[in-house]
């Protein structure tokens, strides 16, 4: 199964897709996606797009304390690979 539009913004840091999405409201925020499970706050963190990160905490309410399959937040695993999100 693929992963949704929001997700794959996320994930590549296409900011004005993912304010669309969100700004639209059908975009679903803290759903898990994939095998490990992460959302696309997650995605956003862990590939270190910190204007994504910023716009799904504020406009589209993300939650920051989901964790994937593996127990981890978005900060967590962000962090561990080395990424800034300020």
């Amino acid at each position: 199964m693929g992963h949704s539009p929001l997700f794959m913004a996320a994930n590549s840091g296409y900011a004005e897709v993912v304010s669309l999405l969100v700004s639209k409201g059908r975009a679903r925020v803290d759903d898990r996606e994939g095998p490990s499970e992460r959302t696309p706050l997650q995605a956003a963190a862990i590939s270190g797009h910190a204007r994504v990160v910023e716009l799904l905490l504020v406009e589209g309410n993300a939650a920051a304390d989901l964790k994937d399959k593996f127990g981890y937040t978005a900060l967590f695993t962000a962090s561990d690979q080395g990424r800034r999100i300020s």
